[in-house]
């Protein structure tokens, strides 16, 4: 289980590539992922995890140094991505004109990294409010 974005456990690429496969099934072929017991054999699955979200269409602004590192900024951005052609599936979007779609795309993972690296970074305690 992944518990926030600065979690260790999402280098290892199953949990991104978890969610591509239920974004579009049968994007990913599991047999294409290696052990990860060397270093060559880790940059291969993230890089095979890159290439899955851009067959689905995902601009990708996430390196393979960022998902190695677990940097919450840059995860929380593809997850963004990813969960806006998620959205896009659905129909939940609509735009006009592609200016007019990018625009939308780009303030809708703004807003949604925002608030996922803000609720990230905060200590998970509850706060009483007097």
């Amino acid at each position: 289980h992944i518990k926030n974005l600065k979690d260790p456990s999402i280098a290892n690429c199953k949990f991104l590539l978890n969610i591509i496969e239920s974004i579009k099934p049968k994007t990913v072929d599991f047999s294409k992922l290696k052990e990860g017991n060397t270093e060559e054999d880790h940059i291969s699955n993230i890089n095979y995890t890159i290439a899955s979200a851009r067959k689905l269409g995902a601009e990708i602004m996430t390196l393979w140094e960022h998902i190695k590192e677990s940097n919450p900024r840059y995860i929380g951005i593809l997850l963004a991505e990813l969960h806006y052609i998620e959205k896009q599936g659905t129909n939940d979007f609509y735009a006009h004109d592609d200016r007019t779609a990018n625009l939308s795309k780009y303030l809708y993972i703004y807003k949604w990294t925002q608030n996922k690296i803000i609720s990230a970074l905060l200590p998970q305690k509850t706060l009483k409010v007097p």
